[in-house]
């Protein structure tokens, strides 16, 4: 009867250690990002709640992992951490909440019509600013430079969104209008999600969701 018990007992232990080890499961990571894709037609929407292992993401940059329903990107030291969706569009609506802990001027973005050599990027820090850019090679356009709004949700979870219709953007945060823009440019491209960190100590971006429309 002792040893059916310390049986069980170990069982009981390797459950409990497989639990806490998944609850953040690294994604693997891919150091370039390849020009030449494929876009993909208005019917292929995706919805991602992060449950489980986000196949169609690619890390393109930084320490990502996924686990109870969070992507979580770690912070690193004076770089930026991203990730992909391998599919391009041209005119859609993408939106991610996300939250940061830790870094209140760091930025938190959603990249758009991103080709690798050409990406736009629309994001905000916890202490209340938000900014648009795009880049051309190693140029960078400030379509809106950095801005107070008190739509941001500091220390919260944030929802932003791009809407995009030929050279027309409409940026909202947490559904309140806070730019729109017409530029020429960016044509079509991916969608993804960056964040940027001066220190790798406590800080960290959860990704709760992203939605593509």
């Amino acid at each position: 009867m002792k040893q059916l018990c310390t049986v069980q007992y170990l069982k009981i232990l390797l459950f409990t250690a497989l639990v806490v080890c998944s609850f953040f499961v690294p994604m693997s990571s891919q150091t370039a990002k390849a020009e030449g894709v494929a876009w993909a037609g208005s019917a292929n929407v995706f919805n991602e709640q992060f449950t489980y292992y986000p196949r169609n993401w690619t890390v393109g940059n930084g320490s990502w992992a996924y686990g109870s329903g969070f992507l979580r990107g770690y912070g690193m030291y004076d770089d930026s951490g991203e990730v992909w969706y391998r599919a391009g569009y041209t005119n859609f609506e993408y939106q991610v909440r996300m939250r940061r802990v830790g870094c209140a001027d760091c930025s938190n973005s959603i990249k758009f019509r991103d080709i690798g050599s050409k990406s736009g990027y629309f994001g905000y820090t916890n202490s209340g600013y938000f900014y648009v850019m795009a880049r051309f090679g190693s140029d960078w356009k400030v379509w809106r430079d950095w801005s107070r709004s008190s739509a941001i949700s500091r220390g919260g979870f944030n929802v932003l969104r791009v809407s995009t219709a030929g050279n027309n953007y409409w940026f909202y945060i947490n559904n309140r209008l806070v730019a729109y823009i017409l530029k020429s440019g960016l044509s079509s491209g991916v969608v993804g999600i960056e964040h940027y960190s001066q220190t790798p100590s406590g800080n960290f971006i959860d990704v709760d969701w992203a939605v593509l429309r």
